[in-house]
């Protein structure tokens, strides 16, 4: 856990090692001044693993309140937002605190959960494919039905989602990269291209991004692939690759991202005696 955390209009409350289990009730807290109730309806979605009870599902209820001891559920799943899936770090950093464990009755759950595979596309795009939340294709959502895209929502994205359905201010990126972003870094022998607001289909990006550049390093013989990896927070793909000659194996890397559209904001890391960077 950072010892500083980014600014947010989620207050800090309690932070908790306890992970959250299905059915507890937690609340969190805009601005200090107000409140939203939330439930665990259950934690192994399999957004982007397939090891369960890492990936909690969460409503955020619309209707307000005072006193967090008086909440008593049931609640119908009159929703602010659309169902989430974060990991455990809104109790780990202390944004969301827990009151209770309530078994959700079958009447406080919405009949299913849709995400769109993607980024391209809107709603009713023909081509637009749904899933739900263990990755299981479903049908399109009826009009007015809540759902989002495929992804993990670390707390600092729901702090804006949440920011935006209360209508107040989000807090400035440039603020958030400021508090947020250390000076990146690199080993010598290596080269990591960060790609940004990485919140589609992680399939579709290894496809279309990831396994290009991995062949083209390989078949010049200048390195080899070394993973990948993902930032929730920053919501931020990485790819690493090293070898005997980072500068090399960037040039090789950047003929082929030429080819490819990349989000606004990623960039390349190039190793040496001193790391670079490379906006892209």
């Amino acid at each position: 856990m950072p010892r500083r955390l980014p600014p947010t209009n989620l207050i800090v409350l309690k932070p908790s090692r306890k992970q959250p289990v299905a059915g507890d009730l937690f609340v969190c807290n805009l601005r200090g001044n107000r409140w939203i109730a939330g439930r665990v309806v259950h934690t192994d979605c399999r957004m982007m693993s397939d090891d369960p009870g890492h990936e909690p599902l969460l409503y955020f209820y619309r209707f307000g309140f005072c006193d967090p001891s008086e909440l008593r559920p049931p609640f119908r799943p009159d929703l602010l937002i659309p169902p989430v899936v974060t990991d455990f770090g809104g109790w780990q950093y202390g944004y969301f605190q827990t009151v209770g464990n309530y078994p959700m009755l079958p009447e406080e759950r919405l009949s299913r959960h849709c995400f769109l595979r993607g980024r391209r596309g809107t709603w009713d795009s023909p081509d637009a494919v749904y899933v739900d939340e263990y990755g299981n294709r479903c049908p399109r959502p009826n009009r007015g039905e809540y759902w989002d895209t495929v992804g993990l929502s670390g707390v600092f994205l729901i702090d804006n989602i949440l920011s935006d359905a209360i209508g107040i201010s989000q807090v400035s990126q440039k603020e958030f990269e400021v508090s947020l972003e250390r000076s990146p870094s690199c080993g010598s022998d290596e080269v990591i291209i960060y790609i940004m607001d990485a919140v589609g289909d992680s399939i579709s990006l290894a496809v279309n991004i990831e396994n290009p550049l991995a062949e083209e390093v390989s078949q010049s013989a200048v390195g080899r692939f070394a993973g990948h990896g993902y930032d929730i927070e920053r919501q931020r793909w990485d790819i690493r690759f090293n070898g005997p000659d980072p500068n090399r194996i960037a040039k090789v890397l950047l003929s082929v991202l030429k080819r490819l559209g990349l989000p606004p904001g990623s960039f390349m890391l190039v190793g040496g005696r001193r790391s670079r960077r490379i906006d892209l």
